[in-house]
């Protein structure tokens, strides 16, 4: 009986943490889809993202099995540094597989030091789309330059998860960039619709990301200020805090609207664990997202898996929402379209909701449904 191959992953956070978002889930449906044609052994931090105390009922320092197949090694914080990530680095494994372009510990560090492995696969998670490189744009194109003149990333296999990325590979790498393209997969769930109900003139609305620059909060409440005074709205704020600074601009923004629009209640949750978010999404009427780039979208996915219609930037895979009346997707040069999207879903009445709400789960279900996603990834190992 032939052997599975065995992949060695590194990722800045993994499961059970929530707080980073996208990258955990990617990697873990990865993982949850491809074992069973692979071994999988995961080294991540101890701590959730933001956090230093490390996760409850797990050990620390040592390979710890989950299931046949796949298992982890959560590293403290006094333990990680290069001698230790050396140490990883062993002819035990068939592939390494890197989840991140810029960390240091999980990413450049196992590329400087790794001699044995011979199959190395880096997958971006966007990195390297214009509005994230737009960001702190200094230091990330001095590290590019560097890197490539070092040749850090010379032998590498990229992992571009939609037709974009690997353009936006090429851009920066070259076009002798070898790239494998699949899509990212979706988690491994049942899904189950819920209809709501829902009054004319008003509707819940929710943001579900981080909150930094990237994901642009700031600008909805330029949209709600838009918004028909008339309408009674409940804008709901779930994510980790990433950046304080941007974060206290957005408290200001709440502030202001509290105090001028008293149709308009806005509530910040933090973040919601993956198991309960179905479950909570499902009484919300549509989500809004006016990122300035995504590589996927998870948030995306998880809003249209619970049957809420999606109210997005253009700078996201997910295109020509409107002619599959499942939501919008908006140039963010055109704050009254995003407006209008509001408005539209705001003045819907119960039947024309559920419809739309309908649309938007019957969306997600083909994607959670897609053999040849699957397919396409366990190409990524070979």
């Amino acid at each position: 009986m032939k052997t599975k191959r065995h992949i060695l992953i590194f990722i800045d956070w993994y499961l059970p943490g929530y707080k980073a978002g996208g990258p955990i889930q990617s990697c873990a449906n990865l993982v949850n889809h491809l074992k069973p044609f692979y071994n999988f052994s995961i080294v991540t931090r101890n701590t959730d993202f933001g956090e230093t105390k490390p996760y409850l009922n797990v050990k620390s320092d040592e390979w710890v099995e989950i299931e046949e197949g796949i298992r982890l090694y959560y590293i403290s914080a006094d333990k990680l540094n290069p001698s230790a990530i050396k140490s990883f680095l062993t002819s035990d494994y068939d592939a390494l597989y890197l989840n991140s372009l810029f960390s240091i510990h999980f990413t450049l560090l196992p590329l400087w030091y790794n001699k044995a492995i011979k199959k190395v696969i880096v997958a971006p998670r966007g990195m390297l789309g214009k509005g994230a490189l737009a960001i702190k744009p200094f230091k990330k194109k001095l590290f590019l330059i560097i890197s490539r003149l070092s040749g850090l990333y010379s032998k590498v296999t990229w992992h571009a998860s939609t037709p974009l990325e690997a353009d936006e590979i090429k851009t920066v790498f070259g076009e002798q960039a070898k790239i494998v393209s699949a899509l990212n997969l979706p988690p491994v769930k049942t899904l189950t619709y819920f209809k709501r109900t829902k009054q004319e003139g008003s509707m819940k609305l929710f943001f579900l990301s981080r909150i930094s620059l990237k994901k642009n909060l700031l600008a909805v409440f330029g949209f709600l200020k838009q918004v028909d005074r008339k309408i009674n709205i409940s804008f709901d704020i779930i994510g980790p805090v990433e950046d304080e600074s941007y974060w206290k601009q957005c408290q200001r923004e709440i502030d202001l609207l509290k105090n001028s629009n008293p149709n308009l209640k806005t509530d910040y949750l933090g973040p919601i664990e993956n198991d309960e978010l179905q479950k909570r999404l499902s009484s919300y009427h549509a989500m809004i997202l006016p990122t300035f780039n995504e590589n996927f979208g998870h948030a995306i996915a998880d809003a249209l898996a619970s049957g809420c219609p999606v109210i997005i930037s253009d700078q996201t895979p997910w295109k020509n929402l409107a002619e599959r009346k499942v939501g919008w997707d908006i140039s963010l040069d055109d704050n009254g379209k995003f407006v209008n999207a509001i408005e539209t879903i705001a003045s819907m009445n119960e039947e024309a909701f559920n419809e739309l709400s309908l649309n938007a789960f019957n969306e997600a279900l083909r994607f959670y449904n897609d053999k040849d996603i699957v397919a396409q990834n366990v190409k990524i190992f070979g």
